[in-house]
């Protein structure tokens, strides 16, 4: 639907147009920006409408007329780019193009999609490739009426240059999807848009040992590895409000993503994609494996002074499932890692442990590692298995946050030292701190 009554700025990156001008949409969300020069002409929005904030931008040229700008929600939004020529002229003037169409899965066409280029593949020798990830502003596009998108692509300049290339489609209403290794010149690509996963959830803080609601507060949904998977593009990030329950709902998540260590195979199986739901500080990371509805989600906000701080014991290992034999850890200083074994910075932490269990062990130091979410036990064990973990793993078996909590996990993953005694000498170390601290 058209928005009303917004302001929609324009930014003179290029040199060629007046400085910083700006208009305000009209009722019908028509808008006109007067003293444009000829050339590429950057259009930004960045406002708040129905309570969420929304946000777009788009390259057009001097003179266009009635272009249509798909504002999306969030603050990070695809590019959208306006040509001077028409779909119908690119595709007969030109084979280095990718075309096709978007459908959803009644098969109908979905218009206003931004497509755009989010990969280049080159090959650099006989079966050894390139990929090149970058913001390809000027390969992108818009669905029309019919679905349809053409894309032109600038073969002979060596930088965007390639064979093949990934395309990234950020619809609304549906989940985003990226198809991959795509070759120069296909013009019947054909595009199912799927409604993706969702999750219901609510957000509480612990009051006197009891879970309270917390109403109006914004709550966001955010890719967990951004550093490792920048392609995949971060408009596909959500706000949402809480209710007077402390209730809310994300939809339209993409929940299958590709394994980068596939990237050079032709065959390759979606892996679920990891996102993180954080309130301020308090976050937590979640999966779709065998479903595409989550409708239990619960994200709890632990007061500041946690109840295990150094000096303290630590509590007993009760709803904790772990076999650790009595033995094992009596009279010895402890390494408790609580981690997650769905995020990597966890994972790393146990496989570098792991490492030096021996050494540690030497020491006097047992290492406990604590599964801090609710997984199957089969994927845990397989995992372990993998990678010959020699020190005990348990997994909290329930009521994950008050556990969480007695034992001061602020973020994972979270490693806790003691003493003979089982008393506290450190908590919250990275693995450098810890190894400085047994040094000492």
């Amino acid at each position: 639907y058209r928005i009303p009554n917004i302001q929609i700025e324009s930014y003179n990156f290029e040199g060629n147009q007046p400085d910083n001008l700006s208009t305000q949409t009209d009722s019908q969300g028509r808008f006109t920006f007067d003293g444009v020069c000829e050339g590429e002409f950057d259009i930004r929005v960045r406002t708040t409408f129905n309570g969420k904030r929304i946000s777009a931008r788009a390259i057009a040229y001097g003179g266009a007329s009635d272009i249509k700008i798909v504002a999306t929600e969030g603050t990070s939004s695809p590019l959208q780019y306006f040509r001077s020529e028409s779909d119908e002229e690119i595709l007969q003037n030109s084979e280095n193009v990718l075309a096709g169409v978007v459908i959803d899965e009644d098969g109908s066409p979905v218009s206003d999609v931004p497509v755009g280029v989010c990969c280049i593949k080159s090959e650099i020798e006989s079966g050894r490739y390139r990929w090149s990830y970058s913001n390809f502003s000027e390969f992108s596009d818009l669905t029309d009426e019919q679905g349809r998108f053409v894309i032109p692509l600038d073969t002979d300049n060596e930088r965007y240059k390639g064979e093949q290339y990934n395309l990234r489609f950020s619809p609304q209403g549906y989940a985003a999807d990226i198809l991959y290794d795509i070759p120069v010149g296909t013009k019947d690509i054909k595009v199912v848009l799927s409604k993706g996963g969702s999750l219901s959830g609510k957000l509480v803080r612990i009051e006197k040992g009891e879970k309270v609601p917390t109403a109006n507060a914004e709550v966001k949904l955010e890719q967990e590895s951004r550093a490792s998977y920048t392609h995949l593009g971060f408009d596909r990030d959500q706000t949402a409000i809480t209710d007077t329950q402390g209730r809310f709902k994300f939809e339209h998540i993409q929940t299958k993503i590709r394994p980068g260590s596939s990237r050079s195979d032709i065959e390759w199986e979606p892996v679920p994609r990891v996102w993180l739901i954080s309130y301020g500080d308090v976050s937590e990371s979640v999966a779709f494996y065998d479903s595409n509805t989550i409708d239990d989600f619960e994200l709890i906000i632990n007061p500041a002074a946690s109840l295990l701080t150094v000096g303290n014991a630590i509590p007993g290992f009760d709803g904790i499932e772990i076999d650790l034999p009595e033995g094992q850890i009596k009279d010895k200083k402890i390494l408790i890692c609580f981690w997650d074994y769905q995020q990597r910075p966890s994972r790393n932490c146990i496989l570098q442990l792991n490492k030096k269990a021996q050494e540690l062990k030497s020491q006097g130091i047992e290492i406990i590692a604590v599964h801090a979410s609710k997984i199957e036990r089969e994927n845990l064990n397989e995992w372990i298995e993998e990678n010959d973990i020699t020190f005990p793993v348990g997994m909290i078996e329930a009521e994950e946050e008050n556990i969480r909590f007695n034992w001061g996990v602020k973020s994972l993953p979270w490693l806790i030292l003691t003493d003979k005694n089982h008393i506290v000498t450190a908590e919250g170390l990275s693995i450098n701190e810890l190894y400085e601290k047994i040094k000492d």
